[in-house]
C-alpha cells in the first residue's frame, strides 16, 4: 500500500513537473510572438499567423490562426499553402496563398508565383526568399479575432483588471480564513 502512494506521489511529482515545463515553453513561444515575431521560427520552427484577407475562404478564413513551418524555399509543392510578407500595401502585412510555381528572376534568384483560392492563374506579387514565412500547417479557427481583442489597449486593460481583482479575491479569501482560524483558536 506505501508503494503505492509512493508510486502515485511519484507520478503527481512527474506530471507537475512536465506541466510546469510546457507551461513555460508556452509562456515564451507567446513572449517572442508578442515581443520578436520573426524569432519565432527559428526557435520553436513554427510561427503563428493570423488570416488577415478573405482571399483564401472558405479554406482559410478572415481571423483564423494559422501556423506555418519552415521548409526549404526550393521544395515547396503543388498544394502546399505559403505565408509571405506583403510589400507595398499599408492593409496587409501578410498572406496566405496557395504555391503556383517556382521560377527564377535574371540574376538566377528563386522566387515563387502564388494564387488565391478558387483561381487558376498566379497573382501578380512574386515572393522572394526573404519575404517567405514558411508552410501552412494547420488553424485553429477564429483564434485571431481572442489574439487582436488582447493584443489592443482595451483587451490588455481587461486582462489586467481581471487579474487584479482574482488576486484581490484570493487575498481576501486568506485573509477571512486566516482571522476565522484566529478566533476559534480564542
Amino acid at each position: 500500500m506505501n508503494k503505492k502512494l509512493d508510486v502515485l506521489g511519484i507520478l503527481k511529482n512527474i506530471g507537475f513537473f512536465v506541466g510546469f515545463i510546457l507551461l513555460g515553453i508556452l509562456i515564451l513561444f507567446i513572449l517572442i510572438n508578442a515581443f520578436i515575431p520573426k524569432l519565432s521560427m527559428t526557435v520553436f520552427n513554427v510561427k503563428p499567423v493570423i488570416v488577415e484577407h478573405i482571399s483564401m475562404e472558405p479554406t482559410l478564413n478572415r481571423f483564423d490562426l494559422i501556423f506555418v513551418t519552415d521548409k526549404d524555399f526550393e521544395e515547396i509543392k503543388e498544394g502546399d499553402m505559403v505565408s509571405y510578407y506583403v510589400k507595398n500595401n499599408p492593409d496587409l502585412d501578410v498572406a496566405t496563398h496557395y504555391f503556383y510555381e517556382l521560377d527564377y528572376d535574371g540574376a538566377d534568384n528563386p522566387f515563387l508565383r502564388v494564387r488565391r483560392e478558387g483561381s487558376p492563374a498566379p497573382i501578380t506579387q512574386i515572393i522572394f526568399e526573404e519575404d517567405y514565412i514558411g508552410t501552412y500547417v494547420f488553424k485553429i479557427p477564429k483564434a485571431g479575432y481572442v489574439i487582436n481583442f488582447l493584443a489592443s489597449p482595451f483587451g490588455i486593460a481587461a486582462v489586467v483588471v481581471n487579474i487584479g481583482i482574482i488576486v484581490t479575491v484570493v487575498l481576501v479569501i486568506k485573509s477571512s480564513k486566516k482571522n476565522h482560524k484566529e478566533t476559534d483558536q480564542a
